[in-house]
């Protein structure tokens, strides 16, 4: 059993003010993640730069997108994940992904890339 657990300096840089922010800004861009987030343009880069902290909702918020764009992107090419993201799903209720994750959370979401990866289409 671990006595006592050692959290290494570098851990600031990795799981610091910017949780998934890099990966999530390079895949959408920056006025894209801005705009799904609710927040400035210049908001994206200041949260990379270390600048400024995310608030708690937006932390959550690129940890859920983070999360999902790693699922998607292991079934489908960047600009079918797009096009996924962007469209009604029946798995949804008619649904588009984007609009789902950022209004009621991952959950149903990531059993709509389950339901895509087992084979479902919609």
């Amino acid at each position: 059993m671990v006595e006592r657990v050692k959290v290494k300096l570098a851990a600031a840089e990795l799981f610091g003010a910017t949780p998934g922010v890099d990966r999530v800004v390079a895949a959408l861009g920056s006025n894209t993640v801005a705009e799904l987030l609710g927040v400035s343009r210049s908001q994206p880069s200041r949260w990379r730069s270390g600048a400024e902290r995310m608030s708690p909702v937006n932390r959550a918020r690129v940890v859920d997108l983070d999360h999902l764009l790693d699922r998607l992107l292991a079934e489908l090419h960047p600009e079918e994940a797009g096009i996924w993201l962007s469209s009604p799903n029946a798995h949804l209720d008619g649904g588009r992904p984007i609009d789902v994750l950022l209004l009621r959370g991952p959950s149903r979401v990531l059993d709509a890339v389950d339901a895509l990866a087992e084979g479902a289409f919609a």
